[in-house]
């Protein structure tokens, strides 16, 4: 069986930790990556392939929605699927985010890692 690949691109290190240290104990056959920056983010994106990109908005140097632009023009994205986590998302972003031909789910700040679990599950690879 193939790893189901996860990346969590995400400024707020608490968060991004508990995400990590959350999906690292499940029995889920998962491969996460939890780069430093979004930069590095966008370096391992080019350079690999990811299932699933968890991604906040708001974070110093850049959006999650300018690294999903990045991802648009790589053919391979096309399929993954995108959770795009933001406390604060104004409705036209979101309207032009569902918009694309990508799978992307917006998930609004707070949110429990139990929620998240809920959207995650059915993307991963049986």
């Amino acid at each position: 069986m193939t790893k189901t690949r996860i990346i969590i691109v995400e400024d707020d290190k608490s968060l991004q930790e508990a995400m990590f240290d959350w999906y690292s104990k499940k029995d889920w056959d998962l491969e996460i990556e939890a780069p430093e920056t979004s930069a590095v983010a966008l370096k391992l994106l080019e350079s690999g392939f990811y299932d699933v990109i968890i991604t906040d908005e708001v974070m110093p140097g850049t959006r999650g929605s300018d690294l999903i632009s990045s991802m648009l023009k790589m053919e391979r994205y096309k399929k993954s699927h995108i959770l795009l986590i933001s406390g604060s998302l104004e409705n036209e972003l979101r309207e032009d985010l569902q918009g694309l031909d990508l799978n992307i789910q917006v998930i609004s700040k707070p949110f429990r890692l139990m929620e998240l679990d809920k959207i995650l599950q059915p993307l991963l690879k049986s």
